[in-house]
């Protein structure tokens, strides 16, 4: 079994990088975002925390926290941003950790897909790392039609993240994950098959 880390910028295409892998191989995937998602509702780790530190003005009628009004404050304010991940990294450490000890008996890979691997201590739980990279312009469109978002609200949130050399530092292997699927798959093919003959 081999820890994969499945990295990249908001928008670079790791979910469909680790949707084509689950094709390939028996996989178990670590969505850290979702991690972090999760810790974020009303019953989550993070919740009373969270309320604390930003306030009942990001709450909606259920008392549930709208993560697109705790977006707005965090990335345009970096110190808010700090105080966000200083509250959330570390449980989101801790769930990964505890997930890789449940199932790694039971799968060829454990694939972490995660945006920010180094703030959330990642990289002590990944035999490798898998770098997802895409032009800022494509990222920026993927996100508009995920998210509903604006263009400055979308560049706001590419901003705010890690530049492309911080990820391409902590690289084993990357992959160019423009908008062709098939040359994306041979990428990926490579990188099992080089970790595979090892």
């Amino acid at each position: 079994m081999m820890v994969i880390g499945v990295v990249g910028g908001i928008g670079s295409g790791k979910s469909t990088v680790v949707d084509i892998f689950s094709n390939l191989r028996k996989i178990y995937i670590i969505n850290a975002d979702k991690i972090g998602h999760n810790i974020l509702k009303r019953n989550g780790l993070a919740y009373k925390k969270i309320l604390e530190t930003f306030g009942i003005e990001i709450l909606d009628e259920d008392k549930e926290i709208v993560r697109s009004k705790l977006a707005k404050i965090v990335f345009s304010d970096k110190i808010q941003l700090n105080k966000l991940n200083s509250i959330s990294h570390p449980l989101i450490y801790k769930i990964v950790f505890q997930e890789i000890e449940k199932y790694k008996f039971d799968y060829d890979y454990i694939i972490i897909e995660a945006a920010l691997p180094i703030e959330i201590g990642l990289m002590k739980l990944v035999d490798k790392m898998l770098v997802i990279y895409a032009d800022e312009d494509i990222r920026i469109q993927r996100i508009i039609e995920r998210n509903n978002c604006t263009y400055s609200e979308a560049k706001a949130r590419v901003v705010a993240q890690k530049k492309w050399e911080q990820f391409k530092d902590i690289s084993d292997y990357i992959i160019y994950n423009t908008n062709n699927l098939g040359d994306t798959e041979n990428q990926l093919k490579a990188f099992i098959k080089k970790v595979e003959n090892k």
